[in-house]
């Protein structure tokens, strides 16, 4: 597959195209759970459109600096480009909670709510890193090898294929999501939905890790990567919002 294609002079990556789609939809899915949550609806909207505010323009900057003749020649179409950089899937996060801050909003009913449109984004990330030919694991001669595209060749006709780690996160994520929809339905305190997505996002992410490929000069640390480090402090991090808390104990 290609990472990217052409819309006139201007090249679009695969992975901005699929990442956009992806950051409506899980602005769409947050604005839904604030309903389940009975938090205002207007409220989180501002929080998802001052972040996707601060995507977009941290994306466009980004796109003016890797094409500045496209821009020079076709300022309008660069800027209205329906693409998303990672940079800009940062700046998002950034701006939320900074808004949320600013509004003075329960940040774990907030969170809980956020979770699954969270991992909702991370699927078609995933999917966007897939069609990209990105995010490919070890070599493996299983059936599962021959799914990556970017490595079919003199390897693969020889039977040895390399696992298709971001279709399976996409897959993964998009359960978690699903997952934590369906939570928000049954949650019986703040945080516990963001605690589980943790979990089960840091989980899977660290078992994906066992099968991908991390490049020549990546070096473990006490037997494991930085990575799987900073993984398994996420799953603790959950465990602890699982935890019962002392006032919900003394009122039960």
């Amino acid at each position: 597959m290609h990472s990217v294609f052409h819309l006139g002079p201007v090249a679009l990556p695969v992975f901005g195209v699929i990442a956009a789609v992806g950051l409506v939809c899980s602005l769409l899915l947050a604005e839904w759970n604030a309903r389940v949550v009975k938090l205002d609806r207007d409220a989180v909207w501002n929080v998802c459109l001052t972040a996707i505010i601060g995507t977009l323009v941290i994306s466009r900057a980004v796109l003016v600096l890797q094409s500045p003749r496209a821009f020079v020649g076709y300022p309008l179409m660069v800027l209205t480009l329906p693409t998303v950089t990672r940079f800009g899937l940062i700046a998002a996060l950034v701006c939320g909670l900074g808004y949320a801050l600013y509004k003075r909003m329960p940040l774990l009913t907030l969170a809980d709510a956020l979770a699954p449109a969270a991992m909702l984004l991370a699927a078609f990330v995933h999917l966007g890193d897939f069609f990209a030919g990105e995010d490919i694991g070890v070599a493996t001669t299983n059936v599962f090898g021959r799914i990556v595209p970017s490595l079919r060749g003199k390897g693969a006709l020889a039977g040895v294929g390399s696992y298709p780690v971001a279709l399976y996160a996409a897959i993964i994520s998009l359960l978690i999501a699903a997952a934590g929809v369906a939570w928000l339905y049954r949650r019986h305190r703040v945080g516990e939905v963001l605690g589980g997505t943790l979990i089960l996002a840091a989980s899977a992410r660290f078992l994906l890790d066992l099968i991908r490929f991390h490049g020549l000069d990546a070096m473990p640390r006490f037997g494991l990567y930085l990575s799987q480090w900073v993984l398994l402090l996420c799953i603790v991090a959950g465990g602890v919002l699982l935890m019962e808390r002392k006032e919900e104990r003394d009122a039960l």
